[in-house]
């Protein structure tokens, strides 16, 4: 069942440096706080300098919040995989911080999510990157 103006977006991208663990629980954390404000879900996945993000919500929120992330200088080679704008939350049990999914549905979530993605042409490019975050 879909919620109403609930909307997803998922991306991916590269860290302009390593990350230090210290830093990364900073970023998952403020992550976590500000998007708690927003009513926001997903997750946030870091592994070799690439990061997976899924947002859940509102879909003007996520796609303003969006647009800011795309600005951010710490990371670059963006790639949006999925937009849409109705839908419904899969990771609602997730405020978009540092989580471990734990669950077995909610991994088959997300890779269904991130293969429903690579189907597209023109995510192939991508592919490999996402092997770190579904394998």
């Amino acid at each position: 069942m879909q919620e109403e103006g609930i909307g997803s977006i998922v991306y991916v991208s590269r860290a302009v440096k390593e990350i230090s663990q210290e830093d990364l629980e900073t970023l998952f954390n403020s992550t976590e706080l500000n998007n708690q404000d927003l009513e926001i879900t997903g997750i946030l996945l870091y592994s070799d300098q690439t990061f997976l993000q899924v947002l859940e919500g509102e879909y003007p929120i996520i796609k303003s919040l969006y647009e800011t992330i795309v600005e951010d200088s710490r990371h670059e080679h963006i790639v949006k995989l999925v937009d849409t704008a109705k839908g419904n939350r899969i990771f609602e049990k997730y405020k978009t911080g540092f989580s471990i999914i734990t669950e077995k549905e909610d991994m088959t979530n997300l890779k269904l999510l991130i293969q429903q993605a690579l189907d597209k042409k023109e995510h192939k490019e991508v592919a490999e990157k996402l092997n770190y975050f579904i394998a």
